[in-house]
């Protein structure tokens, strides 16, 4: 028996039986070839009563995205089993020769069984009829063209389905009706590349444009949140994401109208034509940025005057300067389309400080026009310092003085070359001494860095273990959670980083406005592969991305943990039941008692939650030791100030107290 037909055996077991498996499915699946998954499909389907074995398996093959290749045999088999239109076509999907007469018989029986009953049953229907000939296929456009005739969108995007390719159209079809998010699955690299949607794309956008200007301008009645219909909303949406994503010259301009055009009500209403689209264009634009749309998306929040619509759309501000900086050729156009501001420095920033973990870089030529010498980068370029590849092999961290010359931390001046590349410098980039070197020149210059840079905090691999066993308040750990873009998944918490992902568990199902407390129970990493994420560790992760992965988490914790240790242990003392506001007023005290006569002769203050010692800073609630932004391990004097029957955590902060001063 050959190894592979072994693996199927195992995995088909495995998904009827129960059968237990020495290795995770998804390993056992990517030793098979994309015709072996297809025909274990179809043993699976074959040999189970019930669909609920091949469903766990598709759902296996799409996290892990494995694509199956079916013959029209393999595929007749499953489709005959099938009773849902929606697991057809994602059969069609996979189908890797012309289909059969069989398999239209089947999506016949199928459609028969399952008659339309909505928009999206619409779509699926569309879909089929592109399998089912041409007759079938007028046929439903006549009949959807009268059913939808008062939602013109609709129709005018059904109106593609025969001028598209059958895959367009099938995953058309399993684009979901509800809103889209930035990271959901989505069929516009497939549209891009389709003349007669981008043209659509074109066509819709301005009409839609055209229609809410002429009802601002009066020429049309103005009703609130009745412009669009739900469903339109999601077409416009996508046909901007398909816009963005080709970087169509008319897409910004156009933006920049008809995004406030259906924020604000005409006059001073504070109402707004279509709250939908308003929404479904802001998560567009976070999805897939622009600079211009980035731009017109800022510029819309401070007028829109409707506080639900103004909420949802700043909540895609930052996700769409994340997603900027993905698109690095993008975000230096921004240099030469903002007017000079602060805000304008503020979003730049955001943008280029987001290239630490996609590890974004810049060709010299690029960076000195649309950056270093656009009226609205000139100012933040000049006070950011860049690590320079002034040639192979070799790279300087520079900085432009007011000349246009570069000079290293000793005030050295460098030449560079067209042909230089271009990253934004981290302390990671090089050693302690020259961060030292680095901090002295930023102090002694006076210069104001708008991205925490020379003294940025960094994280070493050995740091990520530190944050389990921390005891979180749930309010301001999810809350802030979400306003830094993770992702809630019932207990935990899942951020990407360029092509790595971090999930957070604790020991609580967690939701939007949760109370209460957990404790961090896991920190894991994955890696985006050709097979979906797969975990990998941190020393596989390059430096400076595990760094900032770090910085993301330890800010969570900052401003939620309040203690280590077992939860059971921790309710015994007072600052459990105020959470982290008790245990940072409680250990403030602790130290305020402990060292007044240090703090009286200025030797320790405090900031914010941190305590101060020369230049060490103690964090109040992690307990993190710092010296200008680096982590410190100091030797811990062995008498402790406190009874050992104290917080553990408090005791620790006060032992690292004692240990700085005696530093």
């Amino acid at each position: 028996m050959s190894d592979n037909l072994n693996v199927k055996l195992l995995l088909a077991r495995h998904f009827i039986d129960g059968e237990l498996l020495t290795l995770p499915a998804e390993e056992l699946l990517q030793q098979l070839s994309p015709h072996e998954i297809g025909q274990l499909l179809s043993d699976i389907i074959q040999q189970s009563e019930a669909l609920f074995p091949y469903s766990c398996l598709t759902s296996l093959l799409r996290e892990h995205h494995l694509t199956p290749a079916l013959d029209n045999s393999t595929a007749l088999t499953i489709l005959t089993r099938l009773t849902r239109v929606d697991d057809a076509i994602k059969v069609l999907q996979w189908l890797v020769q012309p289909h059969s007469s069989a398999i239209c018989e089947q999506l016949t029986r199928l459609v028969d069984k399952e008659p339309s009953s909505g928009v999206r049953e619409s779509y699926q229907e569309g879909a089929l009829a592109r399998y089912r000939g041409e007759e079938v296929l007028n046929h439903w456009r006549e009949t959807t063209a009268i059913c939808y005739a008062s939602q013109p969108y609709i129709t005018q995007e059904m109106a593609l389905f025969p001028f598209l390719s059958k895959i367009a159209c099938l995953r058309l079809a399993l684009s979901t009706q509800g809103y889209y998010q930035p990271g959901d699955e989505d069929c516009i690299a497939l549209l891009s590349e389709e003349p007669a949607y981008v043209e659509f794309a074109f066509q819709s956008l301005t009409q839609a444009t055209a229609y809410l200007q002429a009802i601002h301008q009066h020429q049309l009645p103005y009703a609130a949140d009745k412009a669009f219909t739900i469903e339109e909303a999601h077409i416009l949406a996508r046909a901007a994401r398909v816009a963005a994503f080709r970087d169509e010259s008319w897409y910004g301009p156009l933006m920049a109208q008809l995004l406030p055009l259906v924020s604000l009500a005409p006059g001073a209403a504070k109402s707004v034509p279509s709250q939908s689209l308003a929404i479904a264009l802001g998560h567009a634009i976070a999805g897939v940025p622009t600079p211009e749309s980035v731009i017109a998306l800022r510029d819309t929040i401070t007028k829109v005057r409707h506080a639900g619509v103004k909420k949802k759309l700043e909540r895609d501000m930052k996700p769409a300067e994340r997603g900027l900086a993905a698109r690095p050729d993008m975000t230096l156009r921004m240099g030469n389309l903002l007017k000079p501001s602060k805000k304008s420095s503020a979003l730049l920033a955001t943008c280029l400080e987001t290239g630490y973990w996609l590890e974004s870089r810049y060709k010299w030529q690029q960076w000195h026009e649309q950056l270093l010498e656009a009226l609205a980068g000139k100012k933040l370029a000049t006070s950011l310092i860049w690590w320079i590849e002034l040639a192979a092999g070799e790279s300087r961290a520079l900085i432009v003085d007011s000349q246009g010359q570069y000079r290293d931390a000793q005030n050295k001046l460098w030449e560079v070359s067209a042909d230089a590349i271009v990253r934004l410098w981290h302390p990671l980039h090089v050693e302690y001494q020259e961060r030292e070197a680095w901090q002295a020149f930023i102090l002694r210059h006076k210069i104001t860095q708008p991205v925490r840079q020379a003294f940025r905090e960094y994280y070493f691999p050995a740091c990520v273990a530190s944050f389990a066993g921390f005891l979180i308040d749930l309010r301001p750990f999810v809350g802030t959670a979400r306003a830094e873009s993770w992702k809630i998944d019932y207990c935990c918490l899942w951020r990407c980083f360029g092509d790595f992902k971090v999930e957070i568990t604790v020991g609580t199902s967690l939701y939007p406005g949760v109370q209460g407390h957990s404790e961090i129970e896991t920190c894991a990493f994955y890696n985006s592969t050709t097979q979906g994420w797969q975990p990998v560790e941190t020393e596989a992760i390059p430096v400076i991305v595990l760094s900032e992965i770090c910085r993301a988490i330890d800010l969570l914790v900052s401003v939620s943990a309040f203690s280590k240790m077992p939860l059971s242990e921790q309710r015994q003392y007072d600052d459990y039941r105020a959470g982290v506001e008790g245990a940072l007023a409680a250990r403030k005290e602790l130290l305020q008692n402990l060292f007044a006569a240090e703090i009286d002769s200025n030797r320790l203050s405090f900031i914010d939650k941190f305590a101060v010692v020369g230049l060490y800073r103690i964090h109040l609630i992690s307990g993190r030791i710092t010296l200008n932004g680096a982590p410190v391990t100091l030797a811990l004097p062995t008498e402790t100030l406190l009874p050992p029957q104290s917080e553990p955590l408090a005791i620790d902060i006060i032992a690292k107290v004692q240990a700085c001063m005696a530093g």
